[in-house]
């Protein structure tokens, strides 16, 4: 069964810091490494989605009922690739990007523009 995702509009007033999907954004990666290409150049996190939001919607989907998949995407030389890294539940402090993260996109440019 597919799943869509929509990005909700912000109302004034709304804090944002205590959604627990979103799209773009740092992930919440507890221990785990941020991913990485073949290249070895950062991939770039893409949405966070709370396992609790989809078995609310979907109770027999396969997924464990809580924690979250992070997503992450890139493209090198006209090829894509990705990963989803699973953090249980209770890591929600926000992963800092590495220093070392191109841009994904540049106003008036092309997506992912320092990606050769």
């Amino acid at each position: 069964m597919p799943i869509a995702l929509i990005r909700k509009q912000r109302c004034p007033g709304d804090d944002w810091f205590l959604q627990s999907t979103w799209l773009g954004g740092l992930p919440t990666l507890g221990n785990a490494a941020w991913p990485r290409g073949r290249n070895g150049q950062p991939l770039h996190h893409i949405a966070r989605i709370d396992l609790k939001d989809i078995k609310s919607m979907l109770p027999d989907l396969l997924l464990p009922d809580a924690g979250s998949l992070s997503f992450f995407f890139s493209e090198v030389d006209n090829r894509s690739e990705g990963a989803a890294l699973f953090s249980p539940p209770g890591e929600n402090a926000k992963t800092s990007s590495p220093e070392d993260l191109l841009p994904a996109f540049e106003e008036g440019g092309h997506t992912f523009p320092g990606v050769q």
